[in-house]
């Protein structure tokens, strides 16, 4: 899962979260944390979305 949310929409990242978590834990937990899975999927596309411009980060981040 490395890179995710490096361009994709929200949707794509909870597919992408979803099918992981069907791989480690089934089916029937990754049912069980969907609620979880969405809000993740929509943190992550968020974050991706409202970096701040190389010009404006604190120069420590540079």
């Amino acid at each position: 899962m490395s890179g995710i949310g490096s361009g994709f929409s929200q949707q794509e990242i909870l597919v992408q979260l979803t099918s992981e978590a069907q791989r480690r834990w089934g089916n029937d937990r990754a049912e069980q944390i969907k609620t979880y899975l969405e809000n993740t999927a929509k943190q992550i596309f968020e974050t991706e979305n409202s970096l701040p411009v190389p010009e404006i980060e604190p120069g420590y981040f540079q």
